[in-house]
């Protein structure tokens, strides 16, 4: 685009007195210069307007051609608006198996790699997705036999859409580190049992061994509401003893509550009966030993 400065010029009375008898006020009329074009040329980048122009037409063209379902003009309105090197969408409306998008780009001072852009974008594209899974991965692993098989690993879950692929998946050994979705699947028992390993793994990587048994105190601790329960202050305030509350976390706030609301504490619990200098009902102190009269 070329953008022409013109200046003009004014004409210019110049008036001359001569002066020892000469005529006086005789105005001699000098133009100077009656209209002065100057070019001045400025380069000035078109793609911007030339690219703005060009995509207004199309986006009117593709409209006027295609009179389509609204869902369909909004879904090419929105990808031409989306970038302005955008200047042409058009896809398979029907079996939704191709797309295709024209890209005008400026040729000159201008450097890029046009094949690390459509790889990025490649990468970026949703061709179709599963609503809860954001990224699939297939591993092969070996067997404790010796024989080699392929597992799915999702990042993301959903259950009930795997369980349509049954005819290619096993879902017999359908694993999630998800308590609560592998609770509201399969029932609480399961979920308690994917607490125990989940913990047991975390253990592992720090080469800690930890007796079974604690994992399943902390575990039915967990889930024998028939819920599962997060171990921590907001968990415990369903508990119905207040000195095993204060002895948690947060003695002070348990303390007030129960003294407002006048909390009775039976003493059975093995915190309560520790804050009461009672024998805990557990171990030796579940039975009493009687000496024989005769």
């Amino acid at each position: 685009m070329r953008v022409r400065k013109r200046t003009k010029a004014r004409r210019i009375k110049r008036t001359r007195t001569r002066r020892g008898g000469g005529e006086e006020g005789e105005e001699e009329e000098a133009e100077e210069a009656e209209e002065a074009e100057g070019e001045s040329e400025e380069s000035q980048p078109e793609s911007g307007r030339v690219t703005s122009e060009r995509r207004k037409k199309n986006i009117s063209k593709q409209v006027e051609e295609e009179e389509e379902d609204p869902l369909d003009l909004m879904r090419i309105n929105s990808v031409l608006q989306s970038n302005p090197a955008i200047e042409r969408y058009s896809y398979d409306a029907e079996s939704e198996l191709w797309c295709e998008v024209d890209l005008v780009l400026p040729v000159s001072k201008v450097h890029f790699d046009l094949t690390s852009v459509l790889s990025t974008l490649a990468q970026n594209a949703v061709i179709m997705e599963t609503k809860g899974l954001t990224r699939c991965l297939l591993s092969e692993v070996t067997t404790k036999t010796g024989e080699k098989e392929t597992l799915f690993n999702t990042e993301g879950i959903n259950m009930h859409e795997l369980f349509k692929h049954s005819d290619i998946l096993d879902i017999n050994r359908l694993y999630s580190n998800q308590v609560h979705a592998m609770a509201q699947t399969y029932g609480i028992e399961v979920a308690l049992k994917v607490i125990e390993k989940e913990i047991k793994d975390v253990f592992a990587v720090y080469g800690i061994e930890v007796d079974p048994r604690h994992l399943s105190l902390v575990a039915d601790y967990m889930c024998f509401e028939g819920i599962y329960k997060p171990l921590n202050r907001h968990a415990i305030r369903s508990n119905s003893s207040p000195l095993q509350q204060m002895t948690f976390e947060t003695s002070f706030k348990f303390l007030k509550q129960a003294t407002m609301l006048g909390s009775h504490d039976e003493l059975v619990s093995p915190s309560a009966c520790l804050v009461a200098g009672k024998v805990v009902k557990g171990g030796t102190g579940l039975f009493d030993l009687k000496q024989p009269m005769q």
